[in-house]
């Protein structure tokens, strides 16, 4: 097996950390079955899948090419019987792979998901004791005083996502673009300080990027008299600021300061763009949360998954699945006044624990009927690519959306014409304060980093087409020059996936690197000393998560690169708020649309669903 393993490697088949780990693995105590499973679970596992599930892969013909006559993989019970006889298979970790039913898993992972679903699950059961539902019922009516009124039409359900923080210790807010996200987390917080003022509350985000966003809408949120009244004391014990995950556990080199005996100190904790992060991370820091603490996640359920392996918030959400109430919890929405008899549907089957925790914000505030943004969103979302296509991206309906097809399987020139328009803007400011954010304003996306509509070539192309116009002043440094840092820097407090500008010092006129940071003030370091970086006029779609752009140039590949998918798409086209154009094929984008990712993992299952 071996032998065949490494020719897949040497052809490209199969990554090298793959072929290793199976060698490893036979090492112990040689068996062909064994040796293939451990292969096939690493190389899954660099895909983003936890897990495999062996009767996917079982009795099938693997890895056929012209040069290959593949690999057949055994029948499921024969593989299954050779696994578990196998030294270094077991049930239990600590083990290089641990078998669970029909799941076979990398005993690492294994190791995150029980723990992870078992940190839920305990959180699920803690009992709200201690809640004041007459100051609950107060804060509401204060709060959301048109929902608490005796004529209120529709639900409010940001009412009803804060009615579920308040009654449950773990809780998902998920709602797309524009659906208030921020303003409920405002309000939840208020609710929770009426009941308690001495609650210590932090907030986090996966990436310094989606931090000092959160942190920036929280400011803004707070000073919003139109949708609801804070008074002074919530307005200054509402923190405005929010910290990278891996600050909040107190990273260093040699691993996290915070963890289940060393727990951090706090009473709430909030998780934006939770759809981030990677199974490692939500389990490593729940478990370094005091068990008494309330966790309230926030994201977009439909958004990709993160880029290490796990979909989280998808696994916690159901996978997909529709989203009721249990009748119990129906009742208690009704006592406390937030909604009325036989409004909410009851669930028709029984639920999970988890799902009472559950709040989906349904309503957009942000993209009305009239927005070819939004009503793309919903269609690709719904798999229905075609319709996305020709009505909304080839009507003149909607002035928020554009397409252009490529021409002769090159980009659209207006395309770049548009973007060199867009960066002109921040590339004429005098000073870098004020052209960090107007250059945020607007951004290139697309799918691939290589090829004709890759990164790295959409970068080259501005560069040339902006120094041709004189916007620039060289095609290597230059002022104005957007850089993305791709390796992380604890010395310098600088991570994977920080923007910033190189711009000219004032006083010695010798270029520098600006960075924005969570206070809102700006770093200036040397280019010299920066850590590993790229060009970032395009980023992928991958990379610009937790980010949101005025206007947006989403650019897909001619074909139907296997990368492409519907949550691809959706992501991609929920970056921007005011106006969008899409650069692609039409044949691949209806196709991509009607292609799901779902990775394999357990942890659904384990809570529940």
């Amino acid at each position: 097996m071996l032998p065949r393993l490494k020719k897949l490697m040497q052809n490209g088949f199969l990554s090298p950390i793959a072929y290793h780990f199976a060698r490893y693995i036979n090492k112990k105590h040689s068996n062909d079955a064994v040796t293939l499973a451990a292969a096939l679970v690493s190389w899954q596992h660099q895909q983003g899948h936890v897990c495999i599930d062996l009767q996917n892969y079982s009795a099938r013909l693997l890895f056929t090419s012209e040069d290959f006559t593949g690999i057949q993989t055994p029948v499921f019970t024969e593989w299954l019987d050779a696994l578990k006889q196998h030294p270094w298979v077991s049930n239990q970790f600590p083990a290089p792979l641990i078998i669970e039913k029909q799941r076979l898993y990398l005993g690492k992972y294994w190791q995150f998901e029980t723990q992870l679903a078992h940190t839920i699950q305990q959180r699920l059961l803690i009992a709200n004791t201690a809640l004041n539902i007459t100051v609950l019922k107060q804060g509401l009516q204060r709060l959301f005083p048109s929902q608490t009124s005796k004529h209120f039409s529709e639900i409010d359900w940001q009412a009803v996502a804060a009615v579920t923080a308040l009654l449950n210790h773990f809780v998902v807010i998920s709602g797309g673009p524009g659906t208030g996200k921020t303003s409920t987390v405002i309000r939840i917080l208020s609710l929770l300080l009426a009941q308690d003022a001495a609650i210590k509350i932090e907030m986090v985000a996966p990436t310094g990027k989606a931090a000092a966003r959160l942190a920036e809408s929280i400011r803004i949120g707070k000073q919003e008299s139109k949708l609801y009244q804070l008074n002074a004391a919530e307005k200054t014990l509402i923190p405005e600021s929010a910290k990278t995950i891996h600050r909040l556990l107190g990273y260093s080199p040699q691993g996290f300061r915070y963890h289940r005996h060393h727990q951090r100190p706090l009473d709430v904790l909030i998780i934006d763009e939770a759809s981030m992060v990677d199974l490692p991370l939500m389990s490593r820091l729940l478990e370094a949360i005091p068990s008494h603490a309330r966790i309230i996640l926030l994201g977009d359920k439909d958004q990709l998954a993160s880029v290490e392996a796990g979909s989280v918030l998808s696994d916690i959400t159901g996978q997909q699945k529709a989203h009721y109430y249990q009748a119990d919890f129906i009742d208690q929405l009704q006592q406390i006044g937030i909604v009325e008899t036989g409004v909410i549907p009851i669930s028709p089957i029984a639920l999970p624990k988890v799902a009472s925790g559950i709040a989906l914000l349904r309503k957009s505030y942000r993209f009305d009927d009239q927005s070819g943004i939004g009503q793309a969103a919903k269609m690709i979302n719904l798999k229905q690519g075609k319709a996305a296509f020709q009505q909304v991206f080839q009507s003149d309906q909607y002035r928020d959306v554009r397409w252009l097809n490529h021409q002769n399987e090159t980009l659209h020139l207006d395309s770049l014409d548009w973007a060199v328009e867009q960066y002109s803007h921040y590339l004429n400011c005098a000073k870098v304060e004020d052209a960090l954010p107007v250059f945020e304003q607007f951004r290139i996306l697309t799918a691939l980093r290589a090829g004709e509509f890759g990164v790295e070539n959409i970068n080259q192309q501005m560069i040339q087409l902006l120094y041709q116009r004189g916007l620039i002043q060289s095609y290597d440094e230059f002022q104005g020059k957007p850089i993305m840092i791709t390796r992380n820097d604890y010395e310098l407090d600088l991570f994977n996936g920080d923007i910033g500008l190189v711009w000219k010092e004032p006083e010695s006129q010798r270029l520098y690197a600006y960075f924005p940071s969570l206070t809102g003030t700006l770093r200036k370091l040397p280019i010299r000393q920066l850590p590993e970086h790229e060009t970032a006029f395009a980023l992928t779609i991958h990379k610009s998560q937790g980010s949101e752009f005025k206007n947006l140039l989403l650019i897909l590949p001619l074909e139907n690169h296997r990368v492409l998918s519907k949550e691809l798409i959706y992501t991609g086209v929920t970056r921007a708020k005011q106006q969008l154009m899409l650069a692609g094929d039409e044949h691949s984008f209806i196709q991509a649309c009607n292609k799901t990712i779902k990775r394999q993992s357990g942890l659904a299952e384990k809570l529940g669903w």
